[in-house]
């Protein structure tokens, strides 16, 4: 089946589970601690299906966030992030501030990007690394 993902201003954003971890081997231990005891420690009731920021297609606008990369997604302007279509829902909200607040888990700064910028930087890196659609979502 075909990996799911939501990319926004090169952000790539993807559901934590085996294909994914075996293709990015995240070195984040808190991704790795909820990805080894997500049925044991019961994490599900918490995160049915935990967002992990995979990676970052390089560009201008994203130069200081490639290395947040492999860090579980918490929310982005607010929205509790449980699983992958809230990230899509999220991020097509307008946010009033005029900016994109991405707080991952356990990280004490957030990504911040100015949403004016980031919505010409979309097209332009769906462009630049021949991406055919921003989103896939089962």
């Amino acid at each position: 089946s075909r990996p799911q993902y939501v990319t926004f201003a090169g952000l790539v954003f993807q559901p934590m589970d085996s294909p994914m971890m075996g293709t990015h081997s995240p070195s984040n231990l808190r991704t790795r601690y909820f990805f080894n005891y997500f049925s044991q420690d019961a994490l599900y009731k918490e995160r049915p299906q935990p967002v992990v920021l995979t990676s970052v297609l390089p560009d201008s606008i994203n130069t200081y966030i490639r290395d947040y990369s492999g860090q579980l997604v918490d929310e982005i302007n607010g929205v509790k992030i449980l699983k992958l279509k809230d990230v899509a829902d999220a991020l097509a909200k307008d946010p009033e501030s005029g900016f994109i607040i991405i707080k991952l888990l356990g990280e004490g700064r957030p990504i911040v990007l100015d949403k004016t910028e980031a919505a010409s930087a979309q097209k332009r890196i769906l462009d630049k690394y021949d991406v055919k659609e921003a989103a896939y979502i089962e």
